[in-house]
């Protein structure tokens, strides 16, 4: 019993010494097998004059070589001269380029063993050319302790160092990426004066500034397109169409001199949408135009190609959406006399059927009220006249006619001002505007022309009867 007691300790140290053995070969095996020896001296590689560097290669795994060739103090892309070079990632890679600094030495390898680092097959290949000196850099994996990515040089493939892991990072532009992307010429909502999209079926949305006298008090544009004739723009909605085309960017040089089958391939022959808008140049005052070919879609973003330029990009899938997607009806100035000056009005008829009310107006604006003047229908004084006028602001426009919605069989856009069953003419200082109403559905709307030319939008027909019912 003794005997047993003195070994309890003998026991108990072996039982630590195998689990801390254990724990070790556990370690040991769990480690990065990258694990080498390294001599965590900062050692140049290769070092030169900014003045002095003549050429930059580098290859992405798996992709083309890219070649930057200084000619006289400009760098230019090779076999893409004419190509404007990308200067902010140019000039990352110069800064790179003029000293290399091996962050730590590893103890040789043997070449076979190149695989262990991503350098059988590397990352990436970037050869730096002087006058008179040539270096080229192998760039393998990532080392996450060593905080660096493992190279070594053409000359000493056994040698192996630890680089920043910048030599990946500052070299992994596609050609694409190396070409200076153009801008778009400065859009504002102050220059822009006329935007028309169409899609390849041939519908379009036409919008220009307004000229048209009547509509000025209504929208400082108009909307042309889809319709037969130009209606007031809505002054809300319109100013959120010009913001987008301010932030509307050229991504990235896809195609750079792009050729026939280039713009077949980016379905740019036939492109789904084309976009024309006119502009006063800012710093000439020179009217001009752009013309934007959309073309075909991908992931989270649509190519494009410019009138001025002969190069397919890529732009925001999200920008060109909120351009072209919303409804035409959208554009329009959805509510009547919105924007006019109540105070210039000086007559309001409405009619209703065979029956009419009829308001001659007079501002009084010491009183800030109208004196009224009722010819027909139902008498009104100043306060009745307002509420009338708020009335008629909650029609809206609530879409394009749609042919096959008509339920009177015997309709006809050929004598369409037979059908009529309701207006409203707005006479004021200097204009008179006419809103007229046609049967539809006989349900929910009705056809609404203006001016007396022929219906093209709907309205809804419970709150036209509501503005209306004071000429019964």
């Amino acid at each position: 019993m003794r005997a047993l007691k003195k070994l309890l300790p003998i026991i108990g140290l072996l039982v630590v010494l195998g689990a801390s053995i254990g724990l070790y070969m556990y370690a040991k095996h769990s480690s990065d097998k990258k694990e080498v020896e390294e001599k965590p001296v900062e050692t140049t590689i290769f070092s030169c004059e900014e003045e002095d560097l003549t050429q930059i290669s580098y290859k992405i795994q798996d992709k083309d070589e890219i070649t930057l060739v200084k000619d006289s103090d400009t760098w230019i892309i090779k076999d893409n001269e004419d190509a404007p070079v990308n200067t902010l990632n140019l000039n990352q890679m110069i800064v790179d380029s003029r000293e290399i600094v091996a962050k730590s030495i590893i103890t040789e390898k043997n070449e076979e063993d190149l695989a262990e680092f991503g350098l059988d097959n590397p990352a990436s290949i970037i050869s730096i050319k002087t006058g008179s000196e040539e270096v080229t850099l192998y760039v393998g994996d990532e080392s996450i302790s060593a905080g660096g990515r493992y190279a070594y040089t053409e000359d000493k493939p056994e040698r192996l160092f630890i680089v920043a892991t910048t030599y990946f990072a500052d070299f992994n532009y596609d050609l694409s990426q190396m070409i200076q992307t153009e801008s778009l010429p400065e859009l504002t909502s102050d220059n822009i004066v006329y935007f028309k999209s169409e899609k390849k079926d041939g519908k379009a949305l036409e919008i220009s500034r307004n000229d048209v006298k009547e509509f000025t008090s209504f929208s400082s544009w108009k909307v042309e397109e889809p319709l037969d004739y130009a209606v007031p723009g809505d002054d809300q909605y319109i100013p959120n169409l010009l913001n987008l085309l301010q932030k509307l960017a050229l991504e990235e040089c896809t195609v750079f001199d792009a050729k026939e089958e280039d713009y077949e391939k980016y379905e740019l022959d036939k492109p789904n949408y084309t976009i024309t808008i006119e502009y006063k140049d800012v710093d000439s005052g020179d009217s001009k135009e752009l013309i934007i070919k959309v073309g075909k879609f991908k992931k989270d973003k649509y190519y494009i190609s410019l009138s001025d330029y002969n190069n397919i990009y890529y732009t925001s899938l999200e920008i060109i959406k909120a351009i072209l997607e919303p409804p035409y009806e959208t554009y329009m100035c959805r509510t009547f006399l919105a924007s006019a000056d109540i105070t210039e009005l000086k007559e309001l008829k409405l009619i209703k059927d065979d029956k009419e009310a009829d308001y001659k107006l007079t501002y009084n604006s010491e009183k800030d009220e109208f004196d009224v003047d009722t010819v027909s229908g139902k008498k009104l004084d100043s306060k009745g006249i307002l509420e009338e006028h708020d009335k008629i602001l909650n029609i809206k426009i609530n879409g394009l006619i749609k042919k096959e919605k008509i339920k009177d069989e015997n309709f006809s856009f050929d004598n369409y001002e037979d059908f009529c069953c309701g207006k409203i003419v707005a006479t004021y200082e200097d204009y008179e505007v006419e809103v007229d109403f046609y049967p539809y559905d006989g349900v929910n709307f009705y056809m609404v022309g203006f001016d007396g030319k022929k219906p093209q939008v709907v309205v809804d027909m419970n709150i036209t009867d509501a503005a209306l019912k004071v000429a019964e």
